[in-house]
């Protein structure tokens, strides 16, 4: 089982490697062009780039606890919602078996479960939303139960109706997320230009010669770099997409649905 390495794999996206080298290029770049002025303005860069640090590691901090905090939320919603769609087909089970006329009504709810579970494996994750008349169709049997052929079960309906509301909230919330993103294309703004600042200060306050140069370049390398680790610890790419999608296609599994026996 390699879900948790895949839902948040960085390295293995080739994408993170192609930024990362436009990342040395444009740092490598700079060194070569950005010289040391004299004396006086070296010294004002260098306190200034003491004032630099702070903000830049308060707005680092600040956005990476916001994508941690947004992505570990929504890997707990997406768990809540796996668990309650397997709840809900539980409590219809016993539902229907409690109440031998409901067999037709369960079975109109297993196969609404089936092919909402079974979406996912035809999309991306970040085309969640397309999910949501499938999972209508879901709730809409529930409310469609008929109650006149419920004899027995009446809290096991009250529990099914729990677990469908408790459903629809999570999707709310994963649906959020996705569409929202993590940070604002403002805030990656603000911190990208500060970053750009911070990083020029450092290199215009480097002496030539070739190994102060070298050490400076790295320092630099490694501002842009924790950039990248949260941008790429926030996006859902290929790969952590078909993560995401097989947890809904282990649901499907577990509940004996994908046509195999459980």
């Amino acid at each position: 089982m390699n879900e948790p390495s895949s839902i948040h794999s960085i390295t293995r996206s080739p994408s993170t490697y192609l930024r990362l080298l436009l990342i040395a290029t444009g740092v490598t770049l700079a060194m070569i062009f950005l010289r040391q002025p004299n004396a006086d303005i070296v010294d004002f860069l260098n306190n200034q780039a003491k004032n630099l640090t702070v903000l830049y590691a308060i707005l680092v901090g600040f956005i990476a606890a916001e994508v941690l905090s947004r992505r570990r939320k929504m890997d707990e919603h997406i768990a809540l919602e796996l668990n309650k769609v397997r709840r809900m087909y539980h409590l219809s089970l016993h539902l229907a078996k409690a109440n031998p006329g409901l067999q037709a009504w369960f079975e109109q709810m297993k196969e609404s479960i089936k092919f909402y579970l079974k979406s996912f494996e035809k999309r991306r994750f970040l085309e969640y939303e397309k999910g949501n008349p499938l999972f209508r169709k879901i709730t809409y049997t529930i409310y469609s139960l008929p109650l006149e052929k419920m004899k027995y079960g009446n809290d096991m309906f009250a529990s099914l109706l729990s677990a469908a509301a408790s459903a629809t909230e999570a999707r709310e919330y994963i649906r959020q997320t996705l569409y929202q993103q993590y940070v604002g294309k403002f805030a990656w703004m603000t911190l990208l230009l500060v970053s750009i600042t911070f990083g020029s200060f450092i290199i215009l306050s480097t002496p030539e010669d070739a190994p102060h140069r070298f050490a400076a370049g790295i320092i630099v390398f490694n501002l842009f770099l924790v950039l990248q680790l949260i941008y790429e610890y926030g996006r859902i790419n290929k790969i952590k997409s078909r993560a995401y999608n097989k947890l809904y296609r282990q649901d499907l599994i577990s509940l004996g649905l994908n046509g195999n026996k459980e």
